[in-house]
């Protein structure tokens, strides 16, 4: 499990619509320092070694996304990420 805090200047830098560059995605990568890729219910965390590995989003993170692209209003907020499985 990872904890991530999404802030106000993640939410300010973020782009709509977009898997890397959403607050979200800054935020975990900002937290575990490494790529990460952001869908609707997983995101992606690719570490050095080539390994990637997959995390579920807890549905306030959904709620988050979808708030966020639809240019709703949004505020920061904390939530841990559960993996799901690891491939190489």
């Amino acid at each position: 499990m990872i904890t991530v805090q999404v802030t106000l200047q993640d939410i300010e830098r973020g782009l709509a619509k977009n898997g890397t560059e959403c607050p979200i995605a800054l935020a975990v990568s900002r937290t575990t320092n490494l790529w990460c890729r952001v869908g609707q219910c997983y995101l992606i965390v690719s570490h050095p070694e080539h390994i990637v590995v997959e995390y579920t989003l807890p549905d306030s993170a959904r709620e988050f996304i979808s708030r966020f692209d639809k240019h709703a209003p949004v505020e920061p907020f904390t939530f841990t990420m559960r993996r799901m499985q690891e491939a190489p």
